[in-house]
This record gives C-alpha cells, structure tokens and sequence, in this order.
C-alpha cells in the first residue's frame, strides 16, 4: 500500500480486496482506508482468487485497471508510465512491465530464470509468438483497458491458472499486448505463494490451458493439407499428446533425435525434415535449452514461426 501511495500519478484509487484475510491484515487494511479516501476496503463476494479478482474488477471506477498483489512493490512511476503508455498506444490494450524477484534465496532461483525470460518478452508480437510456451507477463504487472472486461469477460474459475488463461483468451480474441522496457515491480517469492502449492498452477493445468487456446488458434489458422509434426517422441511428450488430441488436435507424425519404439506416429529424423510449407510443426520438449535449439534449427532452415511452427511448453 505504501508503494501505491508514493505514486507519480494523480487520480488512482486502492481497491482493496477482503479475501478471508486474517485479523491482523485486515486491520491493517482498515486503517489505511480510513487515513486516505483514495483506499477503499471490499469483501470478496467468493472463496478463491478468481472471485476475489473479479470482486475488484467489479468495484474499479477508472478506465485504466492495475493489478497488484498484496505483498508486491511497485515503482513511483509505474501507474504513470502505463497510463501514458495507453493514452499513447490505441492498438494496445494491455501493457505490463519488467520485473525484478525478491528476497534473492538458492530456492527462487528457477523462478528467477522465468522471469529473466519473461523480461525479454516486449512487442505483441513477441507476447504471440510465446504465449503458448508459458505465461509471458507477471500478473501484479499490468495495466489493461477496462473495456476488455466488459467484451471479453473476467477471470474465469475452472481449475486452471486464471490470469494465464485470460491472456490467452484475449489474445484469441486478437488483443494486443505490449511491455514496458523499464522495472516496475518487485516480485515477491516464498515458498507458501499460490502458483508454487495451487492445483490449478500445476504443469498439467497449464498445459490444459494451453491445449485449449492453441486448438483455437489452429482453427483459426489451419495448416491446410499439410502433416502435423510433433517435436518430441518421449513417454513425457506423449502424455503432453494425449491432452492437445483431447482438444481435437490430430498429428500425422513425430521427430526427435531418435525413433521411438511403440510411438504411434510415423517417424521422420531430425536430418530429414520436411522443407518450409511442406509440414506445421508443434514443439512440446520443454527444456530452455532445447527449446531454443529447436527454433533456431527450423528457422535456420527457412521455416517461420507460427507460419511453419509453433512453440508450446
């Protein structure tokens, strides 16, 4: 609260969401409202984040909505630099910013890598481009049109990680997502935080997420009569199969570095891949280093991305 209240920017109001918080924080909370009329304190309508969020979105008076979480820091010039940001960029309906993790511990240091990768993440082309690998913007970050809500609807409650696929819902939709250059938040990770312990932040809930948009995104794009090839033959990217042919996503074959026996898919060797608009295809190895092998192979190659392939997980 005392990082909204320092700043740069005239006429915010805190919505400040009652969530079964404890004594001690809503008495804190209450206090604040009470000093400052720019705070106000509401109750959340449901249990669960989803509810909570869509308590706030409810009871926002501004055209402009920020999210924060309630144990983040934000810079003095965060509100301001995405307002100006969207007063400036009509096409842009959603602007984030660059992040930093704290306290630094050897546990968050994965979580760090993510967001180092998020970071590099600016353009909505990039946001498209990588949206199916992992969420490519930090939640507590953003600054969106409230108009987006009243077209395209809330944070949904369906067992799968909601701001995420809300991102992707309204990219489906073709909204467009930019990110500021600057650190505007400080990100805060411990160990009890939801997306570490939550189901509905577990790698299958995003890769259901994930299955779901990117069969939107196939209908919309179809590959016409080419072969739908999978990068990736093991046990793991098979269960990954499962759920994407779940959602109506029906492969023709399968590459990776060695054939697979039992694979159910026909086979085609790395050394031997199709040339440029002669087959789509969908990456589901995961691994950084691998992942980035992967794109840099097909495009050295003269396929382009989303024309030719896509990167999911």
């Amino acid at each position: 609260m005392e990082s909204v209240r320092h700043q740069h920017c005239d006429g915010w109001e805190l919505v400040l969401v009652d969530s079964q918080a404890d004594d001690r924080t809503r008495s804190i909370a209450a206090r604040y409202a009470i000093s400052d009329p720019r705070i106000r304190m509401v109750t959340a309508n449901a249990p669960g984040i989803s509810a909570a969020l869509n308590t706030g979105l409810s009871e926002c008076a501004g055209a402009y909505i920020a999210r924060m979480d309630a144990d983040d820091r934000m810079h003095p010039e965060r509100l301001l630099k995405q307002a100006d940001f969207l007063d400036s960029h009509a096409a842009i309906d959603l602007v984030a910013s660059r992040c930093t993790v704290f306290p630094e511990t050897p546990e968050n240091e994965g979580y760090r890598l993510f967001v180092t990768w998020q970071n590099e993440i600016l353009t909505p082309e990039d946001h498209r481009r990588n949206r199916f690998i992992e969420s490519p913007i930090a939640h507590p970050s953003v600054m969106f049109r409230r108009s987006l809500i009243d077209r395209y609807g809330g944070y949904r409650e369906d067992g799968v990680p909601e701001d995420y696929e809300m991102w992707l819902r309204w990219m489906d939709a073709g909204v467009r997502i930019s990110k500021l250059p600057e650190f505007l938040l400080e990100w805060r990770d411990h160990s009890g935080r939801l997306s570490r312990i939550h189901p509905d932040y577990s790698l299958d809930a995003f890769l259901r997420v994930k299955a779901r948009y990117l069969a939107s995104w196939l209908q919309q794009h179809p590959p016409g009569d080419r072969p739908l090839v999978v990068c990736g033959g093991s046990r793991n990217i098979r269960n990954k199969l499962e759920v994407l042919q779940g959602e109506g996503i029906r492969f023709d074959a399968y590459t990776d570095v060695v054939n697979r026996p039992g694979h159910p898919l026909r086979y085609i060797p790395v050394s031997s891949l199709p040339a440029p608009g002669e087959a789509f295809f969908i990456n589901l190895i995961g691994q950084r280093g691998v992942r980035t092998a992967i794109r840099q192979l097909l495009m050295e190659q003269g396929h382009q991305e989303e024309q030719d392939f896509i990167l999911l997980a």
